[in-house]
């Protein structure tokens, strides 16, 4: 596989976009990494069977790299953007989300700065659409637009080496797949930050997945169980 396209000061970041049945939300996603102040990107977006216009949308942008799958899930999806993926830094958003427009600048030059580190993550702003109802997280986690203390999972930039090492995202999880990886990627010491600024916009509208709060906890509980397990197992 083709990796690291571009120069020493500029290392290609690839950027993957799961995306099922998002049509409404994708444009706006796609343009927030269009329009990012660091130039050298690529785009892959993962179409999961989506039902609706995301394959249109996806085929309007030229410099996009979209690719199509039976649905399978986002772990499914992002796992094969990641393996499409030429760059030396992977990035995630969800196709709902918005990236701030200085994201990728300040998480490259972190990863630059920090070489002992393999993935850094950044807060993020709120928004909720008019008229819905937010989950109750939100209400704990700053949903007028201010930085939340909370912390995307998938605001994180990753060195592609990273995943070599760690391995893909279990397909085994529907919503927390990316806390999972986050784990597994504390536990293998490769060096986990997070910036303390806001790098993207996480839209709520009624339909994402964590509005299924028993599903989400449920996962949660599995993915930390799993990471127990693991450090019972190192440490026999």
């Amino acid at each position: 596989m083709a990796r690291s396209h571009g120069t020493a000061e500029t290392p290609l970041v690839s950027v993957v976009i799961p995306v099922f049945n998002g049509a409404r939300f994708l444009r706006e996603a796609i343009e927030s990494v269009l329009a990012q102040t660091y130039a050298n990107v690529e785009i892959v977006v993962v179409d999961d069977g989506s039902t609706d216009e995301t394959p249109a949308m996806i085929a309007s942008f030229d410099t996009v790299r979209g690719m199509r799958q039976e649905h399978a899930g986002q772990a499914t999806a992002r796992n094969r953007g990641v393996a499409a993926a030429r760059g030396e830094y992977v990035a995630f958003l969800d196709a709902d989300d918005v990236m701030l427009p200085d994201r990728l600048e300040r998480q490259v030059a972190y990863l630059r700065e920090h070489p002992e580190c393999a993935c850094v993550l950044g807060r993020q702003q709120i928004a909720v659409e008019a008229g819905v109802e937010p989950p109750a997280w939100v209400a704990n986690g700053g949903g007028d637009g201010s930085v939340s203390e909370l912390v995307q999972p998938m605001s994180a930039l990753v060195r592609r080496s990273a995943f070599d090492r760690i391995g893909p995202f279990d397909t085994s999880f529907r919503f927390a797949e990316d806390v999972d990886w986050l784990f597994r990627a504390q536990d293998s010491d490769v060096g986990v930050a997070i910036l303390q600024e806001a790098v993207l916009v996480r839209r709520i509208h009624g339909d994402n997945l964590t509005y299924d709060a028993a599903s989400c906890q449920r996962e949660a509980v599995q993915a930390l169980k799993a990471r127990l397990d693991r450090r019972r197992a190192a440490s026999n």
